[in-house]
């Protein structure tokens, strides 16, 4: 706060020897009123002052004053130049990020594609879980002494139990009653 006052004392000493340079006029008429600015100006003027004291408390509290953020230009292809322009920063910043949006979609999509084989891998897994049931209930009814029965047994031969036999057998007859 003392910077404030210390430049407000300034300014006031460089406006009083501004005035007390320049000759006295005699006043033969009273000072005519000062004309009143119009609601634009007067809102004009003010925006200026607190602009003015923003960067004056700024610049007190070491701070720079605050641009107001300017809308950034648009690039074509004659305002690029050689060296590290703005615009060439600005198509810079695009490029990467469209490249992250890039990254961004194919984690998604690798997302998606691995949720979906474990939805796959998991309906699997229950189809096998119901054909087991399946077998084993056959197995439980097949009759060993029956045609079926000798046939079965001669083909559960070639594999290790006869569930996994039933499970092979089933499965050859859903697939040849669905194709």
């Amino acid at each position: 706060m003392e910077s404030i006052d210390k430049l407000l004392a300034e300014l006031q000493a460089e406006h009083q020897n501004a005035d007390s340079n320049q000759p006295e006029k005699p006043q033969s008429k009273p000072p005519a009123k000062p004309p009143q600015p119009s609601p634009q100006n007067r809102q004009k003027n003010d925006y200026n002052i607190d602009k003015l004291l923003s960067d004056v408390q700024g610049e007190a509290e070491g701070k720079t004053p605050q641009a107001q953020p300017q809308p950034k230009p648009i690039a074509s292809p004659s305002t690029q130049s050689v060296y590290g322009s703005p615009v060439e920063s600005l198509l810079g910043d695009v490029k990467q990020e469209f490249e992250e949006r890039l990254k961004a979609e194919e984690i998604e999509r690798k997302e998606r594609e691995r949720e979906r084989e474990r939805q796959r891998e998991e309906r699997k897994r229950q189809q096998q879980e119901k054909l087991k049931a399946r077998a084993q209930e056959w197995l439980k009814n097949l009759d060993p002494y029956s045609d079926e029965g000798f046939w079965f047994v001669q083909f559960a031969e070639k594999y290790s139990s006869k569930l996994e036999a039933a499970i092979a057998y089933l499965n050859a007859m859903n697939s040849e009653n669905h194709p």
